[in-house]
């Protein structure tokens, strides 16, 4: 792996990279990872110009890399008196364990008079106990603070998520308020990518908040190009503090353009309809059996009315809205339980519209292959989530129940804190 050094000249030990070395002499020399791909490095060229059009135009390529690191490699160890080559031969996917060409060159060309030795470790992992957090008086006292009472925060089908799949991730996350460090990225992030999209069609639609739209009126949206662009341009203002995207951000502006004309050709295929609402913030609450009121939020993409309420929600990604039955949305042990179903039954509940609705989820992906999905939800499947969420909730804030660690550990592979409980 690559770690980061920092070396002290006067210390005896330098600790430095191979940029670093020119210009420099050492009687005792050790070089680690000395494997192939690794040194000299097997890196692609991170440019659209082609390798014929670099090579012909004297732009640098593979060629002037290898000859770079060549020249250092030969350069270090002109006048060392030892030199100590160090490479795995572990054969690990795509990494094959192969001694760097140098090496070969030094061994077979140069035949240089060596010493090779191979070195095994016996490692055994640490048998690390489930951390496992009962629920003591502090521990309720701050659930209470946080989640029930008027100036609480209401829990979110997210939250509600991760306490189906991990307790101890919903502890960490939410009751702790652990996040995971974030990483500056100069690319576009998926959830920015999600979040400039969910702004361009927010301002999209805006004129028409509460009026019917036609496949007319949706017809000369999609003949605005310019316009959609420049609502992109606002949404990375917005999310990545981008004036104008350029270059990587330029691509990725024009992918966001292309879910924007999928997204407005399926509305248009279901038009008319009427525009009722976008972002909505939604709050309810649940009473569990022995009286304790939770307080639960949402965030609505996009409500509009056809021949019922339709929950509307982006997805950027694909998916579907199979379930096999309602019990299969609270069960932790799947890895591939729905939770976009999960989500929108709660947005139903939380709505309290007596009529019937219709969540239909935009996977943008599956629209692009001309596929839809939509789940009718009348009282009866409603009645049934909310009971079943009742008895969720009353695990949640159950003192007897501790914040236990899945049992999927397929869940962990992706989780932010597996490395604190292993």
């Amino acid at each position: 792996i690559s770690i980061p050094f920092s070396g002290e000249p006067l210390a005896g030990l330098q600790v430095m990279g191979v940029l670093e070395t020119r210009a420099l002499d050492f009687e005792n020399l050790v070089i680690c990872s000395v494997n192939e791909g690794v040194f000299p490095k097997k890196s692609p060229s991170n440019s659209f110009i082609p390798y014929n059009l670099r090579a012909g135009f004297g732009l640098p390529v593979k060629e002037h890399e290898d000859a770079l690191y060549t020249y250092l490699f030969y350069s270090l160890i002109s006048r060392a008196k030892n030199v100590t080559l160090i490479y795995d031969t572990r054969t690990d996917g795509l990494k094959s364990g192969e001694p760097s060409r140098f090496i070969l060159q030094l061994k077979y060309l140069y035949d240089m008079v060596h010493k090779e030795s191979v070195v095994n470790y016996r490692i055994d992992p640490h048998n690390h106990k489930g951390i496992v957090v009962g629920k003591d008086a502090a521990i309720m006292e701050r659930m209470t603070s946080l989640f029930l009472g008027d100036v609480g925060k209401a829990l979110s089908a997210s939250a509600l998520n991760n306490y189906i799949d991990c307790p101890l991730k919903f502890y960490f996350s939410q009751v702790e308020g652990l996040e995971a460090a974030e990483d500056v990225e100069e690319g576009v992030e998926a959830n920015e990518f999600g979040s400039i999209f969910h702004f361009a069609m927010e301002q999209l639609y805006k004129p028409f908040l509460g009026k019917m739209v036609t496949a007319k009126d949706i017809g000369t949206i999609l003949s605005m190009k310019e316009q959609m662009e420049s609502f992109v341009d606002m949404g990375f203002a917005k999310y990545k503090n981008m004036d104008r995207p350029v270059g990587y951000a330029l691509l990725v502006k024009k992918m966001i353009v292309k879910y924007m004309e999928i997204t407005l050709g399926h509305d248009k295929s279901i038009a008319p309809f009427v525009y009722l609402e976008s972002e909505k913030s939604v709050k309810g609450s649940v009473t569990l059996q022995n009286g304790v009121v939770v307080p639960l939020k949402g965030f609505i993409d996009r409500l509009d009315k056809t021949s019922a309420l339709r929950i509307v929600d982006y997805k950027t990604g694909s998916g579907d809205l199979k379930y096999n039955g309602m019990e299969s949305l609270f069960d932790g042990t799947k890895t591939n339980r729905n939770k976009v179903v999960f989500q929108m039954f709660m947005y139903a509940l939380l709505l309290g519209e007596s009529q019937e609705m219709i969540a239909e989820p935009y996977f943008i992906r599956e629209l692009a292959k001309g596929k839809s999905c939509s789940e009718f939800i009348a009282g009866e499947k409603l009645d049934e989530y909310t009971g079943r969420l009742k008895v969720l909730l009353q695990e949640v804030f159950d003192k007897e129940v501790p914040f236990s660690p899945t049992s999927n550990t397929r869940i962990c592979e992706w989780c932010d804190f597996n490395t604190i409980c292993y």
